[in-house]
This record gives structure tokens, C-alpha cells and sequence, in this order.
């Protein structure tokens, strides 16, 4: 029989209370290992790719040779990179399960790009550069009692590649993580550097993601957070015959719900 798991969260104002009562110490420590295992194999940066001859994202749905990599260390190298290459992808921790970085060209990886510059606690704007990974940007925000406004399933892509791709999370009342952006700081095909606001250009800010690197590299961004707050999780087992009738309570009924089926 078909069955669907549904991860459901919602507000949690006591931090003794996180967890469930339901979710094993051991069972935690066996999810964090295989995400540590899924982030290595994902890892997109020069050191981890020195003795390998070919790249596989995260889904296994495409390699790229290992030649065809370039990694920028500054924005400069990147406009160079922009101006005498005729065909290239850009490349962030290649978690995407579609074919994103093969390439005829070269496959410009961002991952060296790091830096969060900076976070403003008044506006909630932090700005930080397109190779900062989720899960960092999320730590540095948590020291400001703020958070990422959505995520996806997993937090060790880069923030551009997130925002590029349309990562989203599950929620009826929670828009996709390019909601949150306030601007992109672009290196356009010409080399030229622009940065991109909804005041200035509202057509091109609004077609920026997910365009998937379409009108150039971002190199930078600025991303409103929202204030941090802690969520319980809980997990279900319905099976799925009974989901049409609920579903959309389940939904209603928690901040985010994220369902999984299995045949």
C-alpha cells in the first residue's frame, strides 16, 4: 500500500520542548550523519575535487569533466572569466537534480565567494556573496535573533544557486526564497557588473530567479531575513488514501508541512 510521510512544523516557544518525544537521540545523530555524508559527496570546491576526473550532481543525472571547472576567487576573475569565454554555467554546490552545469563551455564555480559582508539587525538586509552556503548565512543570522525566511530540504547549497533554481519551502502563507532577495549584484555577459534592485529595473529584478544564471553570474545579494523562531517538528505516517481529505488541513494547520510518498 501507498503511504505518504508528512513533516509537519510548527511554532515552538518552549526551547526544552524542540523535540518530540517521538524522535530517538540515536535516530538524530543517523539523520545528521547521512546529511554530513550527502554534503561531502556534494561538495563543489577545488580542494575536494583535486584527484577526481569527473563531477556528478547531487542526483546523479549529469557528470561534467573536472577540466572544465574555474574557480574565482574575486569578483574580478569573474569578469574575466565572463569576457573570454563564450559559454559557460555557473555552478554552486550542484545539488540541483536537473541537468544545471553540463556544459560545452567552461562551468564557473562561485563556492569561493564566501563572505558574508555584512547584517544589519534595523533592516534585517544581510549582504553577503553568492557562494556563502545556507547553513552559514543561517548560523551568522541566528547570532541576531534572525533567520532565512524559507528553505528547502537540505542547507548546504549556496544562497545564489538556492535563489537561482526557485527553492521553496512548504508553506501556504510563505514565499519562495527569491521573495526575500532586495538585490543582485550582477556580472552581465559583457563583463559589465550592475546591481539589480525592484526600484531600478523591476523587469529584469523580476525575472532574475529563477533564471538559472540566464542574464549572467550574481556575485552578490541582498537578502531580507525575518526574526528567528524556534519550530517543533513533528512526523506522520497517512496512509494515501486518506490524504485528499486531509491534506489541506494538514497544511492549514502548521507553518510548514513537507510531504514525501512511498509506494
Amino acid at each position: 500500500d501507498m503511504q505518504l510521510i508528512a513533516v509537519t512544523m510548527v511554532p515552538q516557544l518552549n526551547r526544552a520542548n524542540v523535540l518530540p518525544s517521538t524522535v530517538s537521540l540515536s535516530g538524530l545523530m543517523e539523520s545528521e550523519q547521512k546529511r554530513l555524508e550527502m554534503q561531502n559527496s556534494s561538495n563543489a570546491s577545488e580542494e575536494s575535487n583535486l584527484n577526481k576526473v569527473s563531477v556528478t550532481n547531487w542526483a546523479e543525472t549529469v557528470k561534467a569533466d573536472i577540466a572544465q571547472f574555474r574557480y574565482p576567487a574575486n569578483v574580478d576573475e569573474v569578469v574575466e572569466l565572463v569576457k573570454t569565454n563564450d559559454k559557460i554555467r555557473c555552478a554552486g554546490a550542484l545539488h540541483s537534480c536537473a541537468p544545471l552545469i553540463a556544459s560545452e563551455g567552461i562551468i564557473m564555480s562561485l563556492t569561493k565567494l564566501d563572505r558574508i559582508i555584512s547584517i544589519d539587525p534595523s533592516t534585517r538586509i544581510a549582504r553577503c556573496q553568492s557562494g556563502v552556503r545556507v547553513h552559514d548565512l543561517c548560523d551568522a543570522l541566528a547570532l541576531h535573533n534572525l533567520a532565512v525566511g524559507t528553505l528547502g530540504t537540505i542547507d548546504w547549497q549556496t544562497i545564489s544557486g538556492a535563489v537561482m533554481t526557485g527553492t521553496h519551502g512548504g508553506a501556504l502563507t510563505v514565499p519562495s526564497l527569491h521573495d526575500f532577495v532586495r538585490s543582485y549584484t550582477l556580472v552581465k555577459p559583457d563583463g559589465t557588473i550592475a546591481k539589480i534592485d525592484k526600484a531600478t529595473d523591476p523587469t529584469l529584478f523580476s525575472a532574475m530567479a529563477p533564471s538559472m544564471g540566464v542574464f549572467g553570474a550574481v556575485v552578490e545579494l541582498e537578502i531580507e531575513a525575518v526574526p528567528l523562531q524556534v519550530l517543533e517538528a513533528r512526523m506522520a505516517v497517512i496512509p494515501f488514501d486518506d490524504v485528499i481529505d486531509c491534506f489541506e488541513d494538514v497544511m492549514k494547520g502548521n507553518k510548514y508541512s513537507r510531504e514525501v510518498v512511498y509506494p
